[in-house]
């Protein structure tokens, strides 16, 4: 298996992964496709801040409507439902060496992957104490559907460990605001 690798990517965000729910060959970042290989990297993965809900694309735009939390449905299921809206999650992932990574998707293949080795992840409770849990990639298994084959990621659960210090999940609903005190600037000096 693989991981396909793009920081220079000049389409779509190196920060977030995909699977290549067509070929079933690994994870992918961006577009353009670069072989490294995946047999040592493992990532931890921080389900407790993990999202589910609905998604979807339509218009060049993503879409996303999610839960309040993972044990509570949408209460506008059926509505998402009628408007083309697919299962969705979002699970934030990291390794040593790739980074921060963000697996967030609506496809139904992907969505199979994700449920499995969450529900790996929550029947563990007991074992795991604080630590987190360092999951490996293990293939891909082939899903005959209406439309043809398709791949669904495939994961175990190999260790539990300590977060690792490095692995910072951002906060995106905060703003940075400028602080004012040291300005040079007023308002009579602003040229506009």
């Amino acid at each position: 298996m693989s991981f396909k690798d793009v920081d220079d990517a000049p389409k779509g965000d190196p920060m977030y992964l995909r699977h290549d729910n067509k070929e079933g060959t690994g994870f992918m970042c961006g577009k353009k496709e670069v072989e490294v290989n995946y047999s040592d990297i493992n990532f931890v993965a921080d389900f407790p801040v993990a999202k589910i809900g609905w998604g979807k694309f339509a218009g060049g735009t993503y879409y996303k409507e999610w839960q309040e939390d993972i044990k509570t449905p949408h209460p506008e299921e059926s509505r998402l439902k009628a408007e083309g809206y697919k299962r969705a999650f979002s699970l934030y992932l990291y390794s040593t060496d790739k980074g921060l990574k963000l697996w967030e998707r609506d496809s139904a293949m992907e969505w199979s992957g994700f449920l499995a080795i969450a529900k790996a992840w929550e029947s563990d409770a007991g074992n795991r104490g604080d630590k987190i849990p360092v999951i490996g990639y293990e293939g891909a298994e082939g899903v005959e559907t209406a439309n043809g084959k398709y791949y669904k990621p495939v994961f175990k659960i190999k260790d539990w460990v300590d977060r690792p210090t490095d692995f910072v999940i951002p906060d995106l609903n905060t703003t940075a605001t400028p602080d004012d005190s040291d300005s040079v600037f007023d308002e009579d000096s602003i040229p506009f």
